[in-house]
């Protein structure tokens, strides 16, 4: 067992120093038993004269002095072949469970790698919206700064708190649905200033969901579509309404516009914000979350599907929203 251990411990040595774990498997194969080969042939040549200077071995000591070489020869390969075995054995498990080292090693790397990919596509994501997102509004308020100061100077102070909320989660993956409602609220109070009485808003809901996390941005921006690409065509105005439902394992989010006779969001525009929102989707969710849009001639309709995922915190507080002479409650 001191052999075996001084010849392990050598083993170990030339693994590291001359860098075989870069060998290919056959040619680690061959190294384990080239390597077991010689230092078992050593070990036994060791053995057998211990045994014999000693006279530990009785037959070799009551043997005759024709028999002697029989002897020795006899037990140099009987010594060669089980030291062999063992060294082998080790050398394997050795390799095995460095490779295995390895191995998990190199996945961890990977995940990490994936992940980090992941935290740059999502945040390239999110800050595309930023853009988008101001352009619009700066448009809105081009139109009404010529005609009422006042609304325009309203619209700036709404659009500096969305783009602080729109810069504050430039950096999260996900947010509580209250939070997301809130940003919504102030939106449709933006819109309302010029839209007027031509924008109707309904959120169907229960306060159960208000603790649940969704990306950020994302109703927002499928609310802010219904409006650019549905109501702000109607002469007459629309509405917009918010459905909020879970199943099982899955929050439902569902936002339905009214849209003039034979006009496709599809087919208009630069469709950035509903690109971004399933590309987000995808990399947050896999293939657990969907975005589903139904086109139909006078009503369009989105439908996005995420995992339940609650917050971990319960701090609450209650905010009230009104819009359009309709109220509902979020927690901040």
């Amino acid at each position: 067992m001191v052999l075996f251990t001084i010849t392990a411990l050598i083993y170990r040595f030339f693994y590291i120093q001359f860098q075989w774990k870069n060998f290919s498997r056959a040619l680690s194969v061959l190294s384990v038993f080239i390597f077991s080969a010689v230092s078992g042939i050593f070990v036994a040549i060791f053995l057998t004269w211990i045994t014999k200077s000693m006279w530990l071995d009785y037959d070799l000591a009551n043997a005759k002095s024709n028999e002697v070489f029989g002897i020795i020869f006899g037990q140099l390969l009987f010594l060669v072949f089980a030291y062999q075995v063992m060294a082998c054995s080790w050398g394997f498990i050795y390799n095995y469970a460095i490779e295995s080292k390895r191995a998990q090693e190199i996945q961890l790397n990977n995940l990490r790698l994936i992940n980090s990919l992941k935290d740059a596509q999502i945040s390239s994501l999110t800050n595309q919206l930023n853009p988008h997102f101001l352009f619009n509004c700066l448009n809105n308020i081009r139109f009404v700064i010529h005609e009422n100061q006042k609304k325009a100077d309203e619209m700036i102070v709404n659009l500096s708190e969305l783009l602080r909320y729109s810069l504050e989660c430039s950096n999260k993956e996900k947010v509580e649905l209250s939070t997301e409602l809130d940003i919504i609220h102030k939106y449709i109070k933006l819109e309302t200033i010029q839209l007027e009485q031509r924008l109707t808003f309904k959120l169907n809901s229960s306060d159960e969901f208000l603790e649940y996390l969704i990306p950020p941005m994302t109703l927002q921006l499928l609310v802010e579509n219904a409006i650019k690409h549905g109501i702000e065509h109607l002469n007459k105005g629309g509405l917009i309404e918010l459905d909020i439902t879970q199943s099982a394992d899955s929050l439902i989010f569902t936002v339905k516009n009214d849209k003039p006779a034979a006009y496709s969001l599809l087919k208009v525009g630069t469709k950035i914000g509903l690109r971004n929102i399933k590309q987000r989707l995808q990399l947050l969710y896999n293939q657990q979350s969907s975005l589903t849009i139904i086109d139909n001639d006078q009503l369009f309709e989105a439908k996005m599907i995420i995992p339940k995922e609650k917050c971990k915190t319960n701090k609450q507080s209650s905010i009230t929203i009104i819009e359009n002479e309709h109220l509902f409650e979020a927690c901040n």
